[in-house]
């Protein structure tokens, strides 16, 4: 339970929070850019109410994971096959919410004799498809254009976000919002999820920017597979008044994934990952 570095066989480490029962079902979460592996709801009774045992998952130079230079999309199943084998888990759910989304849907194209379901909230888009960023804000087409084409200068733009972090994360924080939909403002501020938030924003540059970095370049870059080569069943909510993913992004992928049920929910925004969480973990607890 807790916070905590996993090692693998190889000798690196993935920085792992896990919630929920030891014994419950497992589903390995997500999270999504700039936040860590704590980005869960702080609750930990929601899941063992239903059984599920959460285990969310720092990725490669973020919290407490070692970083991989020069990664692809792909080489995360590989990543999350290891450390299921370290915990002793065969078959297992993915969820990804945001930038966890691709990771989500990478496990669940390459790893199909192992994951049973998977979980999408709030899920980027491929960034390589042109269709499927139409709708994205500016400021994230602008992100990927730099990813794709002068990489120095994310990785100067997020050594500069980790400075703020470290001098004055609520001040962040609350920038962060500016653009955001009233009930963002309203989870991010909320007492229940205020604190992990912070922390999680906080402990994603324990390493510096190279790990974020890394991240942005991954997800702006070919994934390696399309969307229809995806077999195991798939879950999609998507907030309808979501500013940071668009929901047309969320019908987008439905409309690419074979075999996917979708839940577009009125209102609410980015993070009501968390609002809904019980949700979430009930629908895919039910489909292993």
């Amino acid at each position: 339970m807790g916070y905590q570095a996993v090692q693998l066989t190889e000798g690196r480490v993935l920085g792992v929070f896990e919630s929920g029962p030891a014994d419950g079902k497992p589903i390995f979460f997500f999270p999504g850019f700039g936040v860590s592996a704590s980005a869960v709801h702080p609750d930990s009774t929601l899941a063992a109410s239903i059984g599920v045992r959460v285990i969310s998952v720092d990725r490669p130079g973020i919290g407490k994971s070692s970083r991989s230079s020069s990664r692809a999309l792909l080489d995360w199943p590989r990543d999350i096959a290891a450390l299921a084998d370290r915990l002793g888990i065969d078959r297992f759910g993915v969820l990804g919410w945001s930038g966890g989304g691709p990771h989500a849907l990478a496990c669940a194209f390459q790893l199909t004799g192992r994951v049973s379901v998977t979980g999408l909230f709030s899920c980027a888009p491929p960034f390589a498809d042109a269709r499927a960023v139409r709708s994205m804000p500016a400021r994230v087409k602008r992100l990927a254009f730099v990813a794709k084409f002068a990489p120095i200068l994310l990785r100067i733009g997020f050594w500069n976000h980790c400075r703020q972090i470290r001098k004055d994360p609520d001040a962040l924080l609350f920038r962060s919002t500016r653009d955001s939909s009233e009930a963002d403002r309203e989870i991010i501020f909320d007492a229940r999820f205020h604190a992990s938030l912070k922390t999680s924003m906080i402990q994603a540059c324990n390493q510096g920017p190279r790990g974020l970095t890394d991240d942005v370049l991954v997800i702006a870059h070919p994934w390696g597979f399309g969307l229809d080569q995806v077999s195991v069943p798939v879950y999609l909510w998507h907030a309808e008044a979501d500013r940071t993913i668009p929901v047309e992004v969320g019908r987008y992928l439905v409309g690419a994934i074979n075999n996917c049920r979708a839940s577009f929910l009125p209102g609410g925004g980015h993070f009501s990952y968390l609002t809904h969480w019980y949700e979430i973990l009930q629908t895919l607890a039910a489909s292993m």
